[in-house]
């Protein structure tokens, strides 16, 4: 589903900037996701 969307999005780009626009998002997630960890280890 989200797979689909972030397809449908990247679609008009280019792949150089579809890759570098899902890389991007994939690094914003992982961001967060070690942000929250720490968080709740306090």
């Amino acid at each position: 589903m989200q797979h689909e969307l972030l397809l449908n999005i990247t679609t008009p780009f280019s792949a150089v900037n579809a890759n570098t626009f899902s890389m991007l998002i994939l690094s914003l997630i992982e961001n967060d996701f070690l942000n929250l960890q720490n968080f709740l280890r306090q």
